[in-house]
């Protein structure tokens, strides 16, 4: 008899799952973070708070080689602009587009990105929606995205998910959209950028009040 016939029932799927999970997707440091690497397409996967979010966009950024493409909503977190100034010093093409309010936000870092001689564009073509976007794409072979934002508290404080993912065709989608984007964009201080506006969300008297004081 085929043993997997002996498989009956929800209880007993669950189980399997556990199983092939335990087997399959090995846990390495720090904790909260799993991979599977036994195809040419594999992945990584971390969960904050700290779950080591962070430490595993910055050495992925320390292994490019050529090229990095950003879409972001905001960054705050020093580490990471650091990390892109880095790989624009050693000669890696750094691109970064974000929301106008990534501008104004208090504890920004886009300032500090362009300065560091980081390609800066700003995207405002779907207010009163967002660019809203948290993805990297590395050497047309790496996708970073997830919901963590490029922020402190996307490390410290919130409950948020990263994935690494190299795929190069995967990578070659994402690339696409960051082009699609990238042709609607304006360099930082060309653009007419605005500032937040009340109105634009039914939670924004909210949003103001507590999420932007306590979110970055």
């Amino acid at each position: 008899m085929n043993r997997w016939k002996r498989i009956r029932g929800p209880r007993q799927a669950f189980a399997l799952g556990l199983l092939t999970a335990a087997l399959f997707c090995r846990p390495s440091a720090p904790a909260w973070a799993f991979e599977d690497t036994r195809t040419a397409t594999s992945w990584q996967v971390y969960f904050s708070p700290d779950g080591g979010c962070t430490r595993a966009i910055v050495n992925a950024i320390a292994a490019a080689n050529r090229q990095i493409l950003v879409q972001a909503y905001e960054m705050t977190a020093p580490q990471i602009k650091s990390a892109l100034v880095a790989a624009h010093q050693r000669g890696v093409a750094v691109s970064a587009i974000f929301d106008p309010s990534a501008v104004n936000e208090r504890n920004t870092m886009v300032g500090e990105l362009s300065a560091g001689g980081v390609a800066v564009l700003i995207d405002s073509a779907h207010s009163p929606g967002l660019a809203h976007n948290k993805v990297m794409v590395i050497d047309q072979a790496v996708v970073i995205t997830g919901s963590f934002n490029f922020t402190k508290a996307a490390e410290t404080r919130n409950a948020e998910n990263l994935l690494i993912i190299r795929d190069p065709a995967l990578a070659a989608a994402y690339a696409k959209n960051f082009a699609n984007h990238l042709a609607h964009s304006s360099p930082l201080g060309a653009a007419d950028v605005p500032a937040p506006k009340p109105s634009y969300h039914r939670h924004r008297s909210y949003f103001h009040r507590y999420y932007r004081r306590n979110y970055w």
